[in-house]
């Protein structure tokens, strides 16, 4: 049986854990590379692996 001080210290974890995701994705959601480019850039591309490829260089 898990005692109550290693249930309380797992909460804790997950609250740690559940704001830093969440600060990672608004910090994402801020960053210019969250967007992808305008669609005209990949006019001779075809499929996610080009676009990769284009925007990576993969």
């Amino acid at each position: 049986m898990v005692s109550e001080q290693t249930m309380e210290m797992i909460g804790k974890l997950k609250l740690l854990a559940l704001k830093r995701c969440e600060e990672r994705i608004q910090n994402a959601s801020g960053s210019s590379h969250s967007t992808l480019p305008e669609r005209s850039t990949y006019t001779q591309c075809h499929g996610v692996t080009a676009m990769l490829r284009n925007r990576h260089g993969i």
